[in-house]
């Protein structure tokens, strides 16, 4: 990973400030603003910057980091469904990464905060807090993309 990427997925997490064992005094707010919209074309684009990769190994990535949070979404309302609030905090810590990797800081953000509430055990209603992501990563989420390799 280039230095300029690294540096601002660290300068990301630190600008989080939030240790994931503190409890909150209050309850946590889910931010509307910084929620980039999401298709595929802008995150091929930052991918392309970034990785400086060749368009077929491209594909390669992109698949996999679309069925990476597909897989993930999915665990997630599976885990919700069970009432293992912590177990689906896991699941939204892999949708996290994937979202940084792909440059997506604002949908980062909302699931680091969906995640720290989960992994807390917070009574909160995440059914709606997981759409809301669902809702804003349809693009990822719907994307039917080649795996293999040419």
């Amino acid at each position: 990973m280039p230095f300029a990427s690294t540096y601002n997925h660290i300068k990301t997490i630190e600008s989080w400030k939030i240790n994931m064992n503190d409890q909150p005094q209050t309850p946590p707010t889910f931010p509307e603003e910084n929620l980039e919209d999401v298709t595929l074309d802008i995150v091929r684009d930052y991918l392309l910057k970034t990785y400086k990769l060749d368009p077929d190994k491209l594909d390669i990535l992109m698949a996999g980091a679309c069925s990476g949070i597909q897989k993930a979404m999915s665990e997630a309302n599976r885990q919700l469904d069970l009432g293992n609030r912590v177990l689906m905090g896991n699941a939204v810590h892999s949708m996290k990464g994937a979202l940084l990797n792909m440059g997506l800081n604002g949908w980062a953000n909302f699931a680091r905060l969906i995640e720290a509430s989960a992994k807390k055990n917070e009574d909160l209603d995440y059914q709606p807090l997981l759409q809301k992501l669902a809702k804003g990563l349809n693009n990822l989420l719907e994307a039917e993309m080649k795996t293999e390799e040419r």
